[in-house]
């Protein structure tokens, strides 16, 4: 059994059972030793894996849900024996698989990554049964998590339980399985998470010049969170990855006397930030930029992102900006559908 407890946001303590398909840690003198345990554990599955929290009113408070229902994740109003408030179509990419015809539904805050092992006491007098204490930090808050406002690289305490067989001592199978990064394939963070990973091993394969660039990139590289108005200044692009130099500003929009839309643009912090953009990147622009075999390809070498919106209106081309932890997920311009 593997028991998750969060010692950081005390309005939400979740206990969960997570379960591992069964391994074997291999122990020469019988006992469960900690290297074994760490070297079985950082080649498992076990961790990353995706922690969550109920909307059921059966185990969790209305005061704790109020910012799931303003952020419209839930519906604002319980309903059956359960008190379950209703998942709305923007929650429903972010329900734990398992859970998503159950009474009580659980929705994805964050990732759990492994940290350290802190201890291992048996719970039998023939030391045949253990509990492996183990420390997780989370990783990667979802939009739901940032609601509930878990914070990232808070901590939380994992306990695993294990059975000694004839073979060598295992981990007591939980649900783990079901908590899985690639479960959560519906969830913008998760599929970003998963691409990151994948740069990472072309990364390494980069020749030494490229390689050198993108450290340089990745020096300056925001990992911030949100949604914001901007200037692209300048296109970046190493091996298959492309980074935009972004200028935030604040736009208004108003009218003149006659009636016709104008546009204030305030500017006080003129400081660029790099973002990633991803093949995953929603680009709703389409006179600007193609796409093929799910790679991202712009016109004009990239020299039309920065064009005029016509030949008669000077003004640069301004976008609107969603992005997480550094990577737009979505980009648009003032007039994209």
């Amino acid at each position: 059994m593997l028991k998750i407890q969060s010692n950081f946001n005390p309005l939400i303590q979740i206990i969960h059972y997570i379960c591992l398909a069964f391994f074997v840690i291999s122990c020469n003198s019988g006992e469960l030793g900690r290297e074994d345990v760490l070297s079985q554990i950082e080649n498992s599955s076990l961790f990353p894996f995706v922690e969550t929290t109920p909307v059921s009113l059966e185990i969790i408070n209305s005061r704790q849900l109020r910012p799931l229902i303003e952020k419209g994740y839930i519906g604002s109003r319980a309903r059956g024996i359960s008190m379950l408030h209703p998942i709305t179509n923007r929650g429903k990419q972010y329900v734990l698989p398992s859970t998503r015809s159950s009474s009580n539904p659980e929705l994805a805050v964050c990732l759990i990554e492994f940290d350290k092992i802190t201890g291992i006491r048996y719970t039998s007098e023939q030391k045949n049964e253990a509990v492996i204490e183990i420390t997780g930090i989370r990783k990667l808050i979802t939009s739901v998590g940032e609601a509930l406002t878990y914070n990232e690289n808070s901590t939380i305490a994992i306990s695993i339980q294990a059975i000694k067989y004839d073979d060598g001592w295992r981990l007591k199978d939980a649900e783990l399985k079901e908590r899985g990064i690639s479960n959560f394939g519906s969830i913008p963070e998760i599929q970003f998470y998963t691409e990151n990973e994948e740069l990472n091993t072309m990364n390494a394969k980069l020749p030494s010049h490229e390689a050198e660039q993108l450290k340089k990139l990745e020096r300056r590289l925001s990992s911030e969170t949100g949604e914001y108005d901007g200037f692209i200044r300048k296109i970046y692009t190493v091996g298959e990855q492309k980074f935009l130099e972004i200028d935030f500003v604040q736009i208004k929009v108003g009218s003149d006397e006659g009636g016709f839309t104008n546009f204030e643009i305030i500017n006080n912090n003129p400081k660029l930030r790099i973002f990633r953009l991803s093949k995953r990147t929603k680009i709703l622009d389409g006179s600007n930029y193609t796409t093929q075999g799910g790679k991202i390809i712009f016109k004009s070498a990239g020299d039309s992102m920065l064009k005029e919106y016509s030949g008669n209106d000077k003004r640069e081309k301004s976008w609107f900006f969603k992005y997480v932890n550094g990577v737009i997920i979505e980009m648009r311009t003032p007039y994209s559908e």
